[in-house]
């Protein structure tokens, strides 16, 4: 594998023009040894006679069409042209067919994947004995982000990744938006004119006019692009040091972004079939739950308490998907009947495909029970009065102003969004985790000063949900807040003496107000006394809109 600064030695098949040719061109610049190769050097003597004037630069001729002994041979006499031989091999070379499946002639399929496929596998085949006897190098696969999900020889640089790194050896797999080349100019690419079922309006015949359309307006500037190839491999940036697929192009990280968002959603739909043939259970006769905030302490619980069930389907929303599914998978093990999807309740976009996401999982059955739990603390004044704040102006309107984005309007986000799904669901049910610290009469009746800036967006998050209750419990929507209670979840872990002390007042005065109370509760406990209240809850029963503690009751311990 190269580093930052070490020379390294190219050869890049496909070098005649388009990106392999704007490649070859920059590694000279950089600095580095080149191999330009191209099928029949002779048809391009002044590209040769440029490129070999350089001391960096040696041209020859290879056809990755060729026999594989062919190929090996060509390969061993580049490897010989610079000293310490080939260090980076990119594999460019290819060509595409425009045209409908059922159109492409089988001989021109199997041209297509001789050069595409083959051609690749032959060259890799080539050059590993070599950098496996060095114990390092890169092998570099140029593609079309259009083969991201599909292309076979994208396929086998995946195998090709998890067979050779312990060897040293690096696979990059190159996915590439629209760039000015001349990939798309006619006669370049052969194009099979659509047959009568594929002409317009289908798509087929849409899409070979896009192309030509397009030919020369490309969005990507190629010189932009090898750059970052060449930054990937050479080590200059770090970032790229270690990726083994790369999109470039603005074009190809939407596509890409859409595809691996395709393949999740079906993935999603699929682990409900598993549920059915595991335990028989049809989506229709499960209770579904959706979780915000589901990655650490009662938001888990949930998780972790609601999915033990197998007739529930339990969706957890969190900032980082992979840490938290590497959590449940650890602490849960296969629990098919749960989805983490990605959600920030401080980004409309992101809630936005989370519902989006979730209405791909549960279709027409809908939502019983949306729990918005996400939400954040306040350490600025979580231990003294409000009053103390007087002297820090610009961090009181900033955590402020956190507060309400993420506790607040947050949630009205998330209500607005996934209420269509709640409005489909048997339960339709809406439970916003509030705080006992949120209540006027518990304030002034115990004296809590600590949590103001807390206390006062979860206050506006409970007058929110009254307000929804006003507006959706004739469509049969329950919406009600419940406090908690005093819960162990780790916030006062890191906590200073000086905050400890004030911590110790609230508790003493929690004791004189509840002489029962013993300390926090566990999530475990928690949880098990939301979930009681919530199951009781009605509007027939008057709890719309209401806010009530983990018991039920405006006792809040």
């Amino acid at each position: 594998m190269a580093g930052a600064g070490k020379k390294l030695t190219w050869l890049v098949t496909g070098s005649s023009n388009g990106i392999g040719l704007a490649l070859v061109k920059y590694i000279l610049s950089t600095g580095d040894n080149v191999i330009a190769t191209s099928r029949n050097p002779a048809k391009t003597p002044e590209l040769v006679k440029e490129i070999e004037s350089h001391p960096n630069g040696k041209w020859i001729a290879l056809d990755i069409s060729w026999s594989q002994d062919k190929i090996t041979e060509a390969i061993g006499e580049a490897d010989a042209v610079f000293e310490g031989g080939i260090t980076t091999i990119v594999n460019n070379a290819a060509f595409g067919i425009a045209g409908a499946i059922e159109d492409i002639p089988e001989e021109d399929a199997k041209a297509e994947f001789d050069t595409n496929v083959w051609g690749t596998l032959r060259v890799c085949k080539a050059i590993l004995p070599r950098m496996r006897q060095r114990g390092s190098g890169t092998i570099v696969q140029i593609s079309s982000v259009l083969g991201l999900a599909v292309l076979p020889a994208l396929a086998i640089s995946e195998a090709l990744s998890q067979e050779t790194s312990s060897f040293g050896i690096r696979t990059l797999i190159v996915n590439l938006g629209t760039f000015r080349t001349n990939f798309l100019s006619p006669g370049a690419m052969p194009v099979i004119e659509p047959s009568e079922p594929y002409k317009s309006p289908h798509v087929v015949a849409g899409g070979i006019q896009h192309e030509r359309d397009k030919d020369g307006k490309q969005l990507g500037d190629p010189e932009k692009a090898v750059k970052i190839i060449h930054d990937a491999v050479s080590g200059n940036d770090p970032k790229l040091a270690k990726v083994l697929r790369l999109p470039i192009g603005e074009d190809a990280w939407a596509l890409a972004t859409g595809r691996m968002n395709q393949v999740r959603s079906d993935f999603d739909v699929s682990k409900l079939l598993a549920l059915q043939m595991l335990w028989g259970i049809g989506l229709l006769n499960m209770s579904v739950y959706v979780i915000t905030g589901a990655s650490r302490g009662i938001g888990f619980e949930f998780l972790k308490q609601l999915s033990k069930d197998s007739e529930n389907l339990v969706v957890g929303l969190v900032r980082d998907k992979a840490a938290t599914e590497k959590k449940v998978t650890a602490e849960l093990g296969d629990r098919p009947n749960i989805h983490i999807l990605h959600a920030d309740l401080t980004k409309y976009v992101s809630l936005k495909q989370a519902a989006a996401d979730t209405s791909e999982i549960v279709g027409e059955r809908g939502i019983d029970y949306l729990v918005a739990n996400g939400g954040i603390v306040s350490y600025l004044d979580g231990f003294g009065p409000i009053g103390t704040l007087k002297d820090k102006v610009e961090e009181l309107e900033a955590v402020s102003a956190e507060l309400s984005q993420t506790n607040v309007v947050g949630n009205i986000h998330l209500f607005n969004l996934f209420l269509p799904m709640v409005m489909k669901g048997k339960a339709k049910k809406v439970i916003s985790i509030s705080t006992g610290l949120a209540d006027l009469d518990l304030t002034n009746e115990v004296e809590v000063d600590v949590g103001a800036l807390y206390a006062a967006s979860k206050a506006a998050l409970n007058i929110i949900v009254a307000k929804y209750n006003v507006q959706y419990k004739k469509d049969g929507v329950l919406f009600m807040s419940i406090s908690p209670g005093v819960v162990e979840t780790g916030h006062y872990a890191n906590a200073t003496p000086e905050e400890i002390q004030g911590l110790m007042e609230f508790l003493g005065k929690i004791t004189t107000y509840a002489p029962h109370f013993k300390g926090p509760i566990s999530t475990e406990e928690s949880v098990r006394c939301i979930k009681s209240v919530w199951e009781k809850a009605s509007i027939e029963n008057g709890d719309g809109g209401s806010f009530v503690s983990h018991l039920g009751t405006k006792q809040w311990v």
